[in-house]
Formats: structure tokens, C-alpha cells, sequence
């Protein structure tokens, strides 16, 4: 678990030790450019192409190509937004901010909609998901995909969600987690949804939705059970439900259409699904589905290993939610999270965020999202003059995914701060901070000079004391504000629960 731990944090901070050369800087500058027209454009050239429905019949290669890592794409990403900002550094102060107004605007998060299928239609403006949703089951008649937010129930015949499934009322929200993982299997006209450690063994209950009762709004559980033998019937189903996937990049990237959209990655807006499924018709035709999103639509492709061509359809999931889900929708509109502020009973601590908000904000703020501090203190110790505080100051950007509050963004600081007592309280003086690289651990050892047993803290740190300092900052927030959050969650973890039951 350390060694996952410290992935994180070397993936969270790898911004800061990009380097990129001019010829990079002007490349992604022209892509930069070209993407916001495309954001903005000038006509209505795009909004007519999003309305018209498109059906793309293309030939399948038989070549193949090594696919790239989730992190080989998440690391590409980071780097098309430090070349942004290393180049516009030196525009910046000549436009009065426009620039990074400008790109931050275009980066910007933005709160997603909490509703099932809203959420899910708004992936792109989450830019730490890498691939589009994962397909749970497709027969050619109805399409069933999702993630954390829920699962969607698609009609392929008649082109309109048939239903959407929360799977958080359920406490079904382990996807691209750990240890422990949300399932979904079709059996005849239902769908199971239940969680798993390992790959062997439910956990908990399992839930059955009856397919044949969708009418276009949320489809109720139909039953729920914990028998071990049924159970275990529906683990060994999954199983024989997970041989039937194919990787996608591997199966489609040599595609003349296809592969070009799935090549694409410097373009986090553009995402597919990372496996395929197959699936056989009435008449065993054998056919391999996947999604793939951008311009703010997915589509479904189907490719017939007959025909050896594949078949892409646009799927508008705004425009086909029923008035049903519509009107038992709380909340159809990205919402804003309220601000922190430290309620704890560490006076330090709120000087020390006090401090560092707005630099905070602007690292790891992007709109509409929240920024919470993560700070481990290993020691105060209080000089005739000032109080120093040594600890790791992390923090977190973090967006709603309905009752789940998701890391997006974060980065840590090992520091000694110095604080002088006011009428107040405390207010930050100075601060000693480590290097990079080689000046990471020399600087550790500079500002902890005198206090040996503190150096110890910094280089043998408890594993778990990250996750437990975040819990803390999360629950805090959580608690103070009266949100309807019960897990935090960090890509690739599982959630965590805030709060004892």
C-alpha cells in the first residue's frame, strides 16, 4: 500500500518537474488555440453537427498496435497543461492575466450535474477521467453502461435512455477502485448489481433490477438478497461475463475512422471505453460494442465480425431522459460547493490555511470545485519568539459525484512554517520549504536542523496518516457544510466512508 501511496503523490506533483522545450511550448500553444476556437466557435457550423445524427461505415484493419497505459494518457495530459502554462507565462503579465484567465477557463473542471445520466453526459468536463464509462451489457437492443455515478439503461432500437439505476442508494460506488469492486451482471431480463473483494467472493447484498420494467425514469430495485449459493451464482456469471471483453485501443486503433479517434491522446475530451464486449445475436451473428465520447455526445460503435465493418451511433443522452427523470431530478444544474473553512480547535492550523488558501485556490482550484487542505503536523514547538509548526501540507482539489466527494487534482509541501502570536490568534511569518529532485531531502534536513527526531518524521512517515489527515479535512467540510456526502474517494482507491454508521 506505501508504494501505491507514493505513485499518487509522484503523479499529483509531476507537473511541477516539466520541462518543456520551445518547439513543444509553441506545438501545444497552436493545439491550445485550435481547441478553444473549437470551444467558442464563430458559427454555428458545430451545433448543426452535434444535432444530426451520424451513421459511419468503416473497414477493419487487421493490424494491431500496443495500447497505452491509463497513466502513459493521464501523464500526457498533465503535460499538454504544463506546456500551456510555461508558455503563457511569458504573456501573462503583457495581458493583464487574460491568458491564464483564458486557459483556466478552459481547463476548468466544472461542477457536474448529480442526476445519473446528467453526470454521466457531462464526463468531458472532468478531465481526470481517462476513459468513457464501462459497458456492463449490450444484446443490440439495449445497452447498459456506467460508473460512479450510476449505470444507464440505453435502447438501441428506439434511441432513448429506458432507464437510469443509482447504484450510490445501493452503496454500490467501488468503480476504478482497489481492493474492493462494484459488479454488474445480466441474467435474462435482470441486472445485478452487488460489490466484490478480490475474484471470488461477494460482499454484502446483491440487487436485482428488472430490465423489462424500464419506462424511461429510475428503475426501482426489484430484489435483494444475501444467500451465499445465489450469490456465488451470480459471481461465476460475472466471470463468464468478464471473458467476453476485448481491449479496445488494441482491437480498433489500426481503424481508418476508429483508430483515429482513439489515437488521439493529448485530447483528454476525446474518451472511449477501454474494453469492448461481445455479444451474439438471435441468430448468433457475433458482434464487439464499444463507446466512445466527444463534442459532448457518445456514441456506441458495433463492429460486425462478419462484415469485418463497424457501425457508429450517435447516442444524445440529454435529449432522450424522460420527463419522468427530469421532474424527479433534484438537482439538473452543476452545483457549487461551498468554500472551506478550518473549524478544528489547532489555531495553527487555521493561520497555516489562512495562509495558504489563495495560493491553494489557484493550483488545484479549478471552477466551481473545492480545495481542502490534508496537513499531517509532526511537531509545534514554541521558541521565545514564534511557534514552528513541521509538517507535510497536502492538499486536494475535489468534485461531487453524488454522495462521493472525488480527489481531482493535489499536491503536498513538506514545510517548516513560522507564526507569531496576534490578539487573534496566529498569522504566518515565514516559511521554509523544501526542494525537488536532489534538494528534496536536503531540505528536509535544513529546516529540521536541531530537531533530529522530527527529520525521522518526515523520511519513515506512518503510510497511513495521508488518507487518515484527509479523512479528517473531508469530514470536516462535510460535516460543517451539511452536504449529502458519504465516501471521499482518490482515482484508482476505493472510496472511503466518512462517518461510522
Amino acid at each position: 500500500m506505501a508504494d501505491k501511496h507514493v505513485n499518487r503523490e509522484n503523479i499529483n506533483t509531476s507537473l511541477d518537474g516539466l520541462n518543456p522545450t520551445a518547439e513543444q511550448s509553441e506545438r501545444m500553444w497552436q493545439r491550445l488555440a485550435a481547441a478553444m476556437e473549437e470551444k467558442n466557435p464563430s458559427d454555428s457550423t458545430g451545433a448543426e453537427q452535434k444535432a444530426e445524427e451520424k451513421i459511419v461505415r468503416i473497414d477493419k484493419a487487421a493490424g494491431r498496435k500496443k495500447r497505452k497505459s491509463a497513466a502513459y494518457r493521464a501523464m500526457q495530459v498533465a503535460a499538454a497543461i504544463a506546456v500551456m502554462f510555461v508558455l503563457a507565462a511569458a504573456t501573462n503579465s503583457m495581458t493583464d492575466g487574460k491568458v491564464y484567465a483564458a486557459i483556466k477557463e478552459f481547463l476548468s473542471f466544472g461542477q457536474s450535474r448529480q442526476d445519473v445520466a446528467g453526470n454521466i453526459a457531462d464526463i468531458e468536463k472532468r478531465h481526470t477521467e481517462i476513459y468513457a464509462p464501462e459497458i456492463y451489457s449490450c444484446d443490440g437492443n439495449m445497452l447498459v453502461f456506467g460508473a460512479l455515478r450510476g449505470l444507464i439503461v440505453y435502447d438501441m432500437q428506439q434511441g432513448k435512455v429506458a432507464a437510469t439505476i443509482d447504484t450510490q442508494k445501493i452503496d454500490c460506488v467501488y468503480y476504478n477502485s482497489d481492493s474492493k469492486h462494484t459488479r454488474v451482471v445480466k441474467d435474462g431480463d435482470n441486472l445485478i448489481v452487488f460489490n466484490m473483494i478480490g475474484g471470488e467472493k461477494a460482499e454484502g447484498n446483491y440487487y436485482v433490477f428488472d430490465l423489462s420494467k424500464v419506462s424511461g425514469g429510475e428503475l426501482p430495485v426489484s430484489e435483494t438478497g444475501s444467500d451465499a449459493e445465489t450469490a456465488q451464482k451470480y459471481v461465476d456469471a460475472w466471470k463468464a461475463q468478464d471473458g467476453k471483453y476485448t481491449d479496445t485501443f488494441e482491437f480498433f486503433c489500426e481503424d481508418e475512422i476508429v483508430g483515429d479517434m482513439i489515437r488521439d491522446e493529448i485530447n483528454s475530451e476525446r474518451k472511449y471505453s477501454e474494453r469492448s464486449i461481445l455479444f451474439s445475436d438471435a441468430e448468433g451473428k457475433e458482434f464487439s460494442c464499444f463507446i466512445y465520447v466527444y463534442d459532448g455526445l457518445y456514441r456506441y460503435g458495433i463492429y460486425d465480425y462478419e462484415t469485418e465493418s463497424t457501425e457508429t451511433t450517435v447516442m444524445n443522452l440529454e435529449e432522450s431522459i424522460s420527463d419522468e427523470t427530469l421532474e424527479s431530478t433534484e438537482a439538473q444544474v452543476p452545483v457549487t460547493l461551498p468554500e472551506f473553512t478550518y473549524s478544528g480547535d489547532n489555531p495553527a492550523i487555521a493561520a497555516i490555511w489562512e495562509y495558504r488558501k489563495e495560493e491553494a485556490l489557484n493550483s488545484y482550484g479549478f471552477e466551481d470545485q473545492v480545495v481542502l487542505p490534508g496537513y499531517i503536523i509532526y511537531k509545534e514547538v514554541r521558541t521565545d519568539e514564534e511557534l514552528l509548526v513541521f509538517g507535510n501540507f497536502y492538499e486536494y482539489g475535489y468534485q461531487q459525484m453524488g454522495n462521493v466527494l472525488e480527489s481531482t487534482s493535489g499536491g503536498e509541501m513538506p514545510a517548516c512554517f513560522h507564526l507569531k502570536e496576534t490578539p487573534e490568534g496566529y498569522e504566518v511569518i515565514s516559511v521554509d520549504e523544501t526542494g525537488d529532485g536532489a534538494m528534496y531531502d536536503e531540505g528536509i534536513r535544513a529546516f529540521t536542523e536541531g530537531y533530529p527526531e522530527v527529520y525521522e518524521m518526515y523520511v519513515s512517515g506512518d503510510p497511513n496518516a495521508c488518507d487518515a489527515a484527509q479523512r479528517e479535512f473531508v469530514s470536516m467540510y462535510v460535516k460543517d457544510n451539511n452536504l449529502d456526502i458519504k465516501y471521499m474517494k482518490n482515482y484508482g482507491w476505493d472510496p472511503v466512508p466518512l462517518f461510522e454508521e
